[in-house]
This record gives C-alpha cells, sequence and structure tokens, in this order.
C-alpha cells in the first residue's frame, strides 16, 4: 500500500508581505484569488489615468502582484489558520487510526487481485520550478526566478505586437 506523505508547508513570505508562488498555486482556483482579481480593473484604471509607458506598466503590475497579492495571501494565511481546529492530544490519535481502519477495509473490498495498480503520471509542480532553478543558477535561483518574472511582464505588457497591426502600409 502507497502512503500518503505528509503536506509540506508553504514557505514564508519574503519581507513578511510579498506574495510566493507557491502559495497562489494552491489558490488561483479558489474564492481567494477572486480578492485579487477584483482589484485589478481598478490598478489598470489608476495606470491609464497616471499615463504610465509600457515599461513603467509592466513594473507597476509586478509590484501590485507582489505587495497586494501578498498582502491577501498574508491575510489569507492567517485567517485560514484561525480556521483550522484545534486537536486535543487525545482526539490527534484517535483520528488516524479510524480512518486506517475505514481505508483498510475499504481497500480490502476495492481490490481483490494482488497486481499492483499504475502509478499515475507525475504532474509537474511549483517545486519542480523552484528545483530547475536551483538547479541551474546555484545560489542565483531566487534572482534568476525574479528577473524571469519581470521579463514575462515586460514582454507581456511591451506594444510591439500591438502597435504593429495597426500600421497602415
Amino acid at each position: 500500500m502507497r502512503e500518503i506523505a505528509p503536506p509540506k508547508p508553504l514557505p514564508p513570505q519574503k519581507w513578511g508581505f510579498w506574495a510566493t508562488n507557491e502559495f497562489w498555486v494552491l489558490a488561483s482556483l479558489t474564492p481567494i484569488s477572486l480578492l485579487f482579481w477584483a482589484a485589478v480593473p481598478f490598478f489598470f484604471t489608476l495606470i491609464e489615468y497616471l499615463g504610465f509607458t509600457w515599461w513603467q506598466s509592466a513594473l507597476a503590475f509586478w509590484v501590485f502582484f507582489g505587495v497586494w497579492g501578498g498582502l491577501i495571501e498574508r491575510w489569507s494565511r492567517q485567517y485560514l489558520a484561525d480556521r483550522r481546529p484545534a486537536l486535543g492530544p487525545a482526539e490527534a490519535h484517535e483520528r488516524p487510526a479510524a480512518l486506517e481502519a475505514r481505508a483498510g477495509s475499504e481497500e480490502a473490498q476495492l481490490v481483490r487481485s494482488p497486481a499492483r495498480a499504475p502509478t499515475p503520471p507525475r504532474v509537474p509542480t511549483t517545486e519542480d520550478w523552484t528545483e530547475f532553478y536551483k538547479r541551474v543558477f546555484g545560489r542565483l535561483a531566487g534572482v534568476a526566478s525574479v528577473a524571469s518574472d519581470l521579463g514575462f511582464f515586460l514582454l507581456f505588457f511591451y506594444p510591439g505586437w500591438t502597435s504593429s497591426s495597426s500600421r497602415s502600409c
């Protein structure tokens, strides 16, 4: 029987308020992300009002994502930690034993043959990217990760692909 690995704790936020990729990978499909995306139209309206150029908009959105996403992440972590039920020492030992007994009986009913079930294909995670950056860049993995994020934002906001289609020859 394959054991389920305990979940890894999320890494701490940089500077106590900067967004982490590991949190947002998990939170992107939850109502937590709605709080982030609800403020994006106001941000873009402010950027238009201030008249930023394309690269200033890219830098501003990068900072906006880091700070606003980090503040939502900080609030969400605190809220979810407060909601976690506190188990006493007796309850903490009883629950896993009851779950194992139930899982064992269900497994015995479902699996009649001794053949091994095929392992599911491995799905890439953010930990894979973190390990990739560590393997390729070594001690500069954090700098390379930030540089690639910033490069993506600059590429996304670059006006070349929109302005070239409006030119008339």
